[in-house]
């Protein structure tokens, strides 16, 4: 199933920040977790020794001849995506990388369900520095499909940094590698974390980051930034959870919105800061004005949808929707915001539960009750209403948390992975029906008004 929605956690606390910010008190001070680590040290040791695959170098082709056979290889991606031909595609990717290659299938196959009119890839600021690799600015335009300018599919575009290996020592063709990354690996020893090491298959956390280009600022900032803020967040989220993870997580941070959307899904026709799936990288856009990541608590959100992700066997696993969104906000409300924040977010969920029984008719826009079962599904667009959904969610799973303690309420949790039903966790796990705890959720959160 497919996630065709920017999580419910990241609109809340996107809009949460700007809006709820004035409920902070000046004397408050954010609450924070941090291991021991210099975390200054930590980044400018990243930077030092940034990693990426090593490949042999090879005597450079002269530059027009990668030009030309460049040309043809992104020729073969443009015929392939308008005909709507996956295996097509894919023939022309580097298969090196088993996280790339699911990315780009899960890319092409969202597209080939309605591929587009017309797209267009032009490469420019070229560059082979060895025999076997190749790098450029890849510039993307796509028009929807069917007869109109702009349909269903939509109409967008974008320019990235990318790389080519050739497919073999004396093969005049290339395969598309995707974007240009340097990898920052960190690795945790008990409360320690370095990024002095190379890859070895033990490190804890992966930044991806488009390092500059010529003039072109890649992403380098947002990623030092994400060293040192990253490793508290982690440690904060698989304590709270319970959850040690079991494999790396993988971070991709791009330049901008619409750079994240060319490379994640065509298909999706919003703004776009976050991808977050199972068994690829969490991919999102730095900040187009401050090129900062996202803040810790947007981060600490995504973070759980990520450990639930692995208990799942990288599979969204039994969980409804909201039972990982309520995860992400509770734990966001506990560890991220400050009293009077958290406080602002009961108060305004009482409101909404108050207008609902006393019957009184809201505004269209207005936040509202929603229905569970909608909420339960994992293939849904953005609406008006998922500011109210995650406050509902995120409010249910903070009544869950104060009402039977941490330790049951991560067995509730983590029993609807693979093994559980959300009504079996509820009566086997917390001896309730899920229409007895919602109706004691209820008289709770009325109560915090």
């Amino acid at each position: 199933m497919l996630l065709k929605k920017m999580s419910f956690a990241l609109s809340l606390l996107l809009f949460g920040l700007l809006i709820l910010s004035a409920c902070k008190d000046d004397g408050d001070t954010e609450p924070t977790a941090t291991p021991n680590l210099d975390r200054a040290a930590l980044a400018q040791t990243a930077f030092a020794n940034p990693t990426n695959t090593p490949r042999s170098r090879e005597t450079p082709t002269p530059l027009p001849d990668v030009e030309s056979e460049l040309a043809l290889t992104t020729s073969q991606m443009e015929l392939a995506i308008v005909a709507g031909d996956v295996d097509k595609y894919m023939a022309n990717i580097w298969q090196g990388d088993p996280l790339f290659t699911t990315e780009q299938r899960r890319w092409a196959e969202a597209w080939a369900k309605q591929p587009p009119h017309s797209f267009d890839i032009t490469l420019s600021s070229i560059s082979a520095p060895s025999g076997d690799e190749s790098f450029a600015r890849m510039s993307v335009k796509w028009r929807g499909s069917g007869e109109a300018e702009v349909s269903d599919l939509g109409s967008g575009g974008s320019t990235i940094t990318v790389h080519f290996y050739r497919e073999a020592a004396d093969s005049q063709r290339w395969l598309f590698a995707g974007e240009a990354w340097q990898v920052i690996n960190l690795h945790r020893n008990g409360s320690d974390w370095t990024a002095d090491q190379p890859s070895d298959g033990t490190e804890k956390i992966r930044i991806f980051y488009l390092p500059d280009y010529g003039p072109i600022t890649g992403t380098s900032k947002a990623a030092t930034v994400l060293a040192e803020n990253i490793p508290g967040i982690y440690t904060i989220v698989s304590r709270e959870l319970g959850i040690e993870p079991t494999e790396a997580i993988n971070l991709k941070v791009y330049e901008y919105p619409d750079a994240l959307r060319s490379m994640v899904d065509i298909t999706y026709l919003h703004v776009l800061w976050v991808w977050n799936r199972p068994a690829e990288a969490l991919r999102f856009s730095q900040d187009v004005n401050t090129e900062l990541p996202p803040a810790d608590e947007v981060m600490a959100g995504q973070l759980v949808y990520r450990l639930l992700y692995q208990l799942a066997g990288d599979t969204i696993g039994n969980y409804p929707q909201w039972v990982a969104e309520g995860t992400a906000q509770m734990l966001v409300m506990k560890e991220f915001m400050t009293v009077p924040r958290r406080n602002n977010q009961l108060s305004e969920m009482a409101g909404i539960a108050l207008g609902t029984t006393e019957g009184v008719e809201p505004e269209a826009d207005a936040p509202q009750m929603q229905d569970w079962e909608a909420m339960a599904e994992w293939e849904s667009e953005p609406s008006a209403q998922d500011y109210a959904a995650s406050l509902q969610a995120g409010t249910f799973v903070y009544y869950i948390d104060a009402t039977y303690g941490q330790a049951k309420r991560n067995e509730w949790i983590k029993s609807m992975a693979v093994e559980k039903t959300l009504e079996e966790a509820c009566q086997d796990i917390l001896g309730k029906s899920f229409e007895d705890l919602t109706a004691d959720w209820l008289a709770w959160i009325v109560t915090q008004a």
